[in-house]
Protein backbone atom coordinates (compact mmCIF):
# COMPACT_ATOMS: atom_id res chain seq x y z
CA UNK A 1 0.00 0.00 0.00
CA UNK A 2 2.08 2.53 -1.56
CA UNK A 3 1.73 6.08 -0.69
CA UNK A 4 -1.33 4.83 2.46
CA UNK A 5 -0.02 6.70 5.94
CA UNK A 6 0.94 4.20 8.15
CA UNK A 7 -1.90 4.17 11.05
CA UNK A 8 -4.58 3.88 7.79
CA UNK A 9 -2.65 0.63 7.03
CA UNK A 10 -2.64 -0.39 10.16
CA UNK A 11 -6.35 0.14 10.29
CA UNK A 12 -7.46 -0.90 7.42
CA UNK A 13 -5.10 -4.26 8.17
CA UNK A 14 -6.99 -4.56 11.36
CA UNK A 15 -10.50 -4.17 9.85
CA UNK A 16 -9.28 -7.14 7.25
CA UNK A 17 -7.90 -9.65 10.12
CA UNK A 18 -10.98 -8.98 12.45
CA UNK A 19 -13.35 -9.44 9.28
CA UNK A 20 -11.37 -12.88 8.65
CA UNK A 21 -11.12 -11.16 4.95
CA UNK A 22 -14.57 -11.94 3.62
CA UNK A 23 -15.22 -8.73 1.80
CA UNK A 24 -11.89 -9.58 -0.26
CA UNK A 25 -8.50 -8.01 -0.73
CA UNK A 26 -7.81 -5.10 1.73
CA UNK A 27 -8.76 -2.08 -0.50
CA UNK A 28 -12.46 -3.58 0.45
CA UNK A 29 -11.49 -2.02 4.24
CA UNK A 30 -10.98 1.32 3.82
CA UNK A 31 -13.14 3.91 5.11
CA UNK A 32 -13.98 6.95 3.30
CA UNK A 33 -12.45 9.11 5.64
CA UNK A 34 -9.55 6.69 4.97
CA UNK A 35 -9.25 8.57 1.69
CA UNK A 36 -8.94 11.86 3.20
CA UNK A 37 -5.38 10.95 4.82
CA UNK A 38 -4.10 9.55 1.82
CA UNK A 39 -4.69 12.61 0.01
CA UNK A 40 -3.30 14.54 2.47
CA UNK A 41 0.03 12.38 2.51
CA UNK A 42 -0.23 12.69 -1.57
CA UNK A 43 -1.05 16.36 -1.86
CA UNK A 44 0.34 17.18 -5.15
CA UNK A 45 -0.80 13.86 -7.08
CA UNK A 46 -4.36 13.98 -5.65
CA UNK A 47 -5.33 18.56 -5.14
CA UNK A 48 -6.09 18.52 -9.05
CA UNK A 49 -8.95 16.13 -8.32
CA UNK A 50 -9.96 16.71 -4.72
CA UNK A 51 -8.99 20.45 -3.72
CA UNK A 52 -11.93 22.28 -3.31
CA UNK A 53 -12.12 26.06 -2.50
CA UNK A 54 -9.12 28.00 -1.13
CA UNK A 55 -6.82 27.54 1.95
CA UNK A 56 -4.72 24.77 3.34
CA UNK A 57 -5.05 21.48 1.95
CA UNK A 58 -6.95 20.82 5.58
CA UNK A 59 -9.46 22.97 4.39
CA UNK A 60 -9.67 21.97 0.66
CA UNK A 61 -10.32 18.70 1.49
CA UNK A 62 -12.68 19.20 4.58
CA UNK A 63 -15.37 18.59 2.09
CA UNK A 64 -14.71 15.07 2.71
CA UNK A 65 -15.89 16.14 6.33
CA UNK A 66 -19.47 16.89 5.50
CA UNK A 67 -19.40 14.15 2.80
CA UNK A 68 -18.72 11.46 5.42
CA UNK A 69 -20.11 13.08 8.72
CA UNK A 70 -23.94 12.92 5.83
CA UNK A 71 -23.05 9.07 4.70
CA UNK A 72 -23.15 7.79 8.56
CA UNK A 73 -26.54 9.81 9.14
CA UNK A 74 -27.88 8.13 6.50
CA UNK A 75 -25.90 4.74 7.20
CA UNK A 76 -27.21 4.29 10.09
CA UNK A 77 -30.99 5.64 9.68
CA UNK A 78 -32.47 4.18 12.87
CA UNK A 79 -30.54 7.09 14.86
CA UNK A 80 -33.83 8.73 13.02
CA UNK A 81 -31.38 11.80 11.99
CA UNK A 82 -32.13 12.88 8.60
CA UNK A 83 -30.28 14.98 6.07
CA UNK A 84 -31.51 18.43 5.32
CA UNK A 85 -32.24 20.34 1.89
CA UNK A 86 -29.23 22.62 2.47
CA UNK A 87 -27.35 18.99 3.23
CA UNK A 88 -28.84 17.59 0.27
CA UNK A 89 -28.20 20.73 -1.85
CA UNK A 90 -24.74 20.50 -0.31
CA UNK A 91 -23.92 17.43 -1.66
CA UNK A 92 -25.26 17.89 -4.85
CA UNK A 93 -22.85 20.61 -5.28
CA UNK A 94 -19.70 18.48 -4.00
CA UNK A 95 -21.04 15.85 -6.68
CA UNK A 96 -21.03 18.21 -9.44
CA UNK A 97 -17.85 20.11 -8.62
CA UNK A 98 -16.37 15.73 -8.48
CA UNK A 99 -18.19 15.28 -11.38
CA UNK A 100 -16.41 18.39 -13.29
CA UNK A 101 -13.33 17.39 -11.98
CA UNK A 102 -13.07 13.79 -12.94
CA UNK A 103 -14.55 14.38 -16.82
CA UNK A 104 -11.91 16.72 -17.94
CA UNK A 105 -8.25 15.58 -18.83
CA UNK A 106 -6.26 15.80 -15.74
CA UNK A 107 -3.86 18.42 -16.99
CA UNK A 108 -6.40 20.92 -16.98
CA UNK A 109 -7.72 20.24 -13.40
CA UNK A 110 -3.81 20.89 -12.53
CA UNK A 111 -3.29 24.14 -14.38
CA UNK A 112 -6.59 25.19 -11.82
CA UNK A 113 -4.92 23.98 -8.80
CA UNK A 114 -1.75 25.86 -9.25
Amino acid sequence: MVGVPKPVRQEVRKRFEEDDGARGGTEYYFLLIDYKKVALQNWPLFAPVLAYGSGSKEKRLAWLDFVNQKRNIVSHASAAVILTLEDLEQLQSYEKFLDSRISKPLRDASEEAA
